[in-house]
């Protein structure tokens, strides 16, 4: 199984998470430590994971142009999401 495969997808989906939290509270894009330094930390995770099963599963880890790929991703949909919220976008 290629890591990647869940991986794009999580990233995506932390993305969309994170673009309805400022959606819903606009005020917490101007937080110290912004949003989206959410996306890096379920990335941390999520390949900590990977690493430690890839020796006894037969699970492909990750390559850095799949990590970058996929936190590019979730950034522009967190951003995409953010300029909704500044535009007045009402969240559904």
């Amino acid at each position: 199984m290629e890591a990647r495969k869940i991986y794009i997808p999580l990233m995506i989906a932390t993305g969309a998470g994170l673009g309805a939290m400022v959606l819903q509270k606009p005020e917490l894009a101007n937080n110290s430590i912004p949003p989206y330094v959410g996306i890096l930390v379920v990335s941390l995770i999520f390949d900590l994971i990977v690493q430690a099963m890839a020796p006894v599963s037969k699970i492909v880890p990750l390559k850095v142009n799949e990590r970058f790929t996929g936190f590019i991703l979730g950034a522009v949909v967190y951003i995409v999401m953010g300029l909704m919220a500044a535009k007045g976008v009402p969240a559904s």
